[in-house]
């Protein structure tokens, strides 16, 4: 990875710089972001700014442990980019250590021990993820709800509730199920019932924008995440589970981290494979786990244990293909 250079390859793959590829998918986040902002106020800019220091910090630390240099390797950015997805996977105004810890797992654990960029077998973000969700379950439901529409904290609020907010009632009174969640658990529920539907589209949406602009400047390529939604579109479609298809399709593909994973997650060069054919097979295989994991899974989205486990697929997909 740390010798990429700008070319075509032999399989049609478009590959740059690594510190260039990095600020460009940076980029490529802000209309997401932006639009995480505007749904929900201050608090994802918290879990940023935390899970950035962290990761920045854990990789010096490591690096210096390892008599390696370290400003060479803090300025490809892949620290940063790692840090920036995990934080917007997360929920907003989570207390600040379980953002920290995530990020500290992800580079330490899924980056730095396996030898850091370009030699980890899993997704680094997605690690972190993982490890917040099996260690504090109950933190990651915590999702703002529509009442936080109308609450719009101030950004010293939300400071606040990184900081001391663990054990507030009142951030409690202002978070709830996602969509998703109520699609499992309640049977008589329609995407209509609740504005945090449309809430959830305006996030993906931006994810989407960010990841068309991806595509067009050739950091990505189509495979993966259009294998990925078709597949999560055709059964949501095929199987709706008491809702009409159209809105069973609208509720898979809007509502939680879809687009994030699709464009910006299950992309990742190093942990997904080479080969065209085997990237469709491995962007078909996380929408199809994504939409069992929801469906009959304990957790409601799924997108980091289906990216993990096709992970471990992909030295075997590298290795037949080639």
């Amino acid at each position: 990875m740390a010798n990429l250079h700008h070319e075509r390859t032999a399989l049609g793959i478009f590959v740059v710089e690594p510190s260039r590829a990095m600020c460009e998918l940076l980029v490529a986040l802000m209309p997401g972001i932006i639009a995480l902002c505007y749904v929900w106020g201050w608090g994802i800019i918290i879990n940023i700014a935390i899970s950035v220091i962290t990761a920045i910090v854990a990789e010096a630390f490591i690096l210096r442990i390892r008599n390696i240099p370290v400003l060479p390797i803090l300025q490809d950015y892949s620290a940063v980019v790692t840090a920036v997805l995990l934080a917007i996977a997360l929920p907003p105004y989570l207390p600040w250590w379980i953002v920290s810890i995530a990020s500290a797992c992800a580079i330490v654990i899924a980056k730095q021990l396996y030898g850091g960029l370009g030699n980890n077998l899993f997704n680094p973000a997605m690690v972190g993820y993982a490890i917040a969700i099996v260690a504090y379950p109950l933190h990651l439901t915590l999702w703002p709800s529509d009442l936080l529409m109308t609450t719009r904290f101030e950004w010293q609020q939300a400071i606040d509730y990184a900081v001391n907010g663990a054990n507030e009632s009142h951030i409690v009174a202002l978070t709830g199920a996602t969509p998703l969640d109520l699609w499992r658990s309640d049977n008589t529920w329609q995407p209509h019932a609740t504005n945090s539907v449309r809430h959830w589209n305006i996030i993906n949406i931006g994810f989407a924008l960010g990841g068309l602009w991806l595509l067009l400047r050739h950091l990505i390529q189509w495979h993966i995440p259009i294998a990925m939604l078709c597949t999560l579109a055709i059964m949501a479609i095929v199987l709706p589970d008491d809702l009409p298809s159209l809105s069973s399709l609208w509720l898979h593909l809007g509502c939680g981290a879809t687009m994030l994973s699709a464009f910006y997650i299950a992309t990742d060069p190093v942990t997904s494979p080479r080969h065209p054919y085997m990237k469709l097979l491995f962007g078909a295989s996380i929408g199809l786990l994504v939409f069992v994991i929801r469906r009959e899974g304990s957790y409601a989205d799924g997108f980091a244990f289906a990216v993990l486990l096709m992970n471990l697929f992909v030295p075997l997909m590298n290795r037949y293909a080639k």
